[in-house]
């Protein structure tokens, strides 16, 4: 999956407010247990289509994917919806994690400063993390967890931290939790698992919740129906 679609995008000619919003995505091999890796195809292609149907959200919101296995890639640069491939992502190699969340954050720079650059606007950025496996790249991990929790603490970012699978072998699973836990606020732990394999479930619902604050103003406090996600996850 590529789609180089950088640079050349609508900041001069859509001056809507921006909700960057970047998907740091497990492509590694052990995302074939259950077809995990079709199920994340499918949901990506949800929150696309989401966005696509809601006229609001698809001037405001600006989605870029990273993938993480062995190596780490953007998949998709920040950009309008409709600039969008087709999910098609493989599952293979190991799972670097941390590499991938350096990634993340430095696309993430990167777009806000086009935003100051050309006077628009921009929500608080998010960022999602889904993985299922216990990190490579330990070593390189706290100091990620931390700049994240610093962002988020400093109103900066907002993380989403998914566990997938692991669930029938608890040690495995206490551990994940524990990584995605570390990139929250000591306060405020809220890594999820994800139900089920339901990515569908998940990107909906993350899509109404774009739609929810692009109707917002810049600097509101907006409050997600966090019920919805009862559906699809549990602490």
């Amino acid at each position: 999956m590529t789609n180089n679609y950088v640079g050349e995008d609508d900041l001069i000619y859509n001056t809507s407010a921006r909700l960057p919003v970047c998907l740091c995505l497990d492509i590694s091999g052990s995302m074939q247990k259950n077809d995990a890796i079709s199920q994340l195809n499918s949901g990506v292609k949800a929150f696309y289509e989401a966005i696509k149907n809601d006229d609001q959200a698809k001037s405001s919101c600006e989605i870029a994917v990273v993938t993480f296995n062995s190596t780490v890639n953007v998949v998709e640069d920040f950009g309008n919806v409709e600039t969008k491939a087709e999910p098609n992502f493989f599952a293979d190699g190991g799972t670097a994690l941390a590499h991938g969340v350096e990634k993340a954050l430095e696309i993430l720079d990167v777009r806000k400063n086009d935003y100051k650059n050309n006077g628009i606007e921009y929500y608080q950025p998010w960022l999602v993390i889904i993985t299922d496996g216990k990190p490579g790249d330990m070593e390189d991990l706290p100091a990620l967890q931390q700049k994240v929790v610093d962002l988020v603490a400093d109103k900066k970012l907002s993380v989403w931290p998914i566990a997938v699978g692991s669930d029938d072998d608890p040690v495995k699973f206490h551990a994940i939790m524990d990584v995605l836990n570390g990139f929250c606020l000591p306060e405020k732990k809220k890594a999820l698992h994800l139900k089920d394999l339901k990515f569908n479930e998940f990107f909906e619902w993350l899509g109404k919740s774009v739609s929810t604050v692009s109707q917002s103003k810049v600097g509101e406090q907006v409050k997600l129906d966090t019920s919805g996600m009862d559906s699809w996850g549990e602490i």
